[in-house]
Formats: structure tokens, sequence, C-alpha cells
């Protein structure tokens, strides 16, 4: 959800950044309002920057949207952008198109990231994902629909049923999380899919959500966003960004930020932080061409 750049103009010793262009992509603001996300992120990295500058000069941000993955990479390519902030998944699958450097993760929920839940109703005796077979489910993500869809469908290859799509007699999704709990609470809806951390809050918010609902399944935890830097910006700024990020929760536009995109922690980025998609993505491939040989051995 912060991504950073430069125009590279800087006076060494005395500015560390005058100018920086940023891009995030659509899904990295997790639902919230586009311009309250592009002036939050402003806001921010304005002060933080600012406060690192040796005079306290001023920064230009500058920050650029993209509801196209492919627009971004050639902005990136054509040094348009030095950095962006993106989805893990969009980082795995433009790694050997544009040469990124990641230096910071963030997320919510547990210490390991955001982990997805399976919701059913206690009353209607659904204890298991094949029960779920030929019902109704809704998906409610906040934004970022690709790694729970991805879960889900593994899971269910790992039982040997169908993809998602052929396995639920419909699937609908949802961006405010809330519209995909309450139906099934009200059992309108068989079963939904959400971030645990918000069945956790509608559960403070409403206890009885707690009586009425049970988790079936509940995936690995995942990191929510990415931010990368361009390679050749990484050797000039990497060091400094990286500690500028890091300080985001000492600042109360910093705490601000953490309310409003519902983020629990921002870390300096380690490989060990795309084990478990990088894991799910292996895994998901390995069972569906195993599916993929069942069906041409039965036909």
């Amino acid at each position: 959800m912060i991504v950073l750049s430069t125009n590279q103009h800087t006076r060494a010793a005395e500015l560390f950044l005058s100018s920086l262009r940023l891009g995030f992509t659509i899904d990295t603001i997790s639902g919230v309002d586009v311009n309250d996300a592009r002036a939050a992120q402003e806001l921010w990295l304005r002060t933080a920057l600012q406060n690192m500058n040796k005079n306290n000069e001023p920064v230009d941000v500058q920050i650029t949207v993209y509801s196209d993955l492919s627009l971004l990479i050639n902005a990136v390519k054509e040094h348009e952008l030095d950095a962006v902030t993106l989805l893990p998944l969009e980082y795995l699958s433009l790694q050997e198109d544009v040469s990124l450097i990641p230096i910071i993760t963030s997320y919510s929920g547990d210490s390991d990231g955001e982990h997805y839940v399976v919701l059913t109703h206690r009353e209607n005796n659904i204890q298991t994902i094949e029960q779920l077979q030929s019902r109704n489910i809704i998906v409610g993500t906040r934004g970022d629909k690709k790694v729970p869809q991805l879960w889900l469908d593994t899971m269910l290859l790992e039982k040997s049923l169908p993809e998602t799509k052929a396995f639920f007699k419909s699937v609908k999704y949802m961006r405010k999380t809330t519209q995909a709990i309450l139906p099934v609470f009200f059992k309108q809806v068989d079963a939904c899919l959400v971030p645990k951390t918000d069945f956790e809050t509608a559960i403070k918010l409403n206890p009885q959500l707690s009586v009425g609902l049970q988790i079936i399944a509940e995936s690995p935890g995942f990191k929510s966003t990415m931010t990368c830097l361009r390679s050749d910006f990484h050797d000039q700024h990497g060091s400094h960004l990286t500690q500028a990020m890091e300080t985001i929760n000492q600042t109360e536009q910093g705490k601000q930020f953490f309310t409003l995109f519902r983020v629990s922690r921002i870390l300096r980025f380690e490989e060990v932080h795309l084990d478990n998609i990088k894991n799910l993505l292996q895994k998901n491939q390995t069972l569906s061409q195993k599916s993929a040989h069942r069906q041409i051995e039965g036909q």
C-alpha cells in the first residue's frame, strides 16, 4: 500500500529526496476509496520523508493508481516509476518482466499474515468443506480476491473435488466483508469466505455472530502487500527509504494510515515472507495437473 520513487534529482548530503513518483495497484488498497488512499499516502510520505531531509526540505510526492498491471510494469521500465506497491501474487507474476527489489511487506492479522476462513451457521450442521457441494458461498475480500480464491481452489483439489466454480451452486463476491458474513448468520447463504481479522472485528461489534457462526476451514497466513524499488533506484536510495517506511507508526499520520488500510505491521522484507504463497502456488499447480490427468483417464 506504500510506494516510493524519485526523479533522482537530489543534493547529496543536503537533501535526501526532493521528488517521489509512486505507483500502486488498485487491489492493494483493500476496498479503500482511491482518493482517500492517495491522500493518506501522500500526507504520510511527505511528512516522513521531509523529516529525513537534512534541512527539512519539502518533498513533492506524486502517486498513480494502476488498475492494469501491464501499465505499471511499462511505467517502471520507462523509469516513470521507481517503486511500486503490489500484491505478492502480482510480484511473483512479473518477476521475469521487470527488475524490482522488495524492501517492505505489510499485513493484517497474526504474526504470519492474513488468514482466510470459511464460515457456516452452526444450526445448518455443515462441518466440512465437502458438505458445501452444490451450495451457495459469498467471498468477501475487501479487494484482493486472488489469494482466497486460489486457496479455496487448492483446498478443494486436495480433497479430489472440483474447483470453486464447479463445486458450488453459486459464488458471489463482495468487497464489504459484512455483506458476506451477515447473510450466513441470517441463514440466507450457506457459507462465506472472509479474512479472519474481519470476522473477529465483526464479533466485537456483534458478539452474537460467534454464537451463530463457526469456522470450518482456515488458510495459512499471507502477507498483504509488498513495496519494491526499481533495482537501479534501490542501489542509491534503498536503505534510506526502508528506514523511513519502518517508522510509519511513529507519527500521527502513520497511525491514521494503519487504521485506514487495516494494517497490523510493516516489516523489512525477507524471502521467507513469500514462502506461504509460493507453497500455495506450487501445490495448486501440482494438484491441477493431477486433476487434469484423472479427467483424461476417465474419458
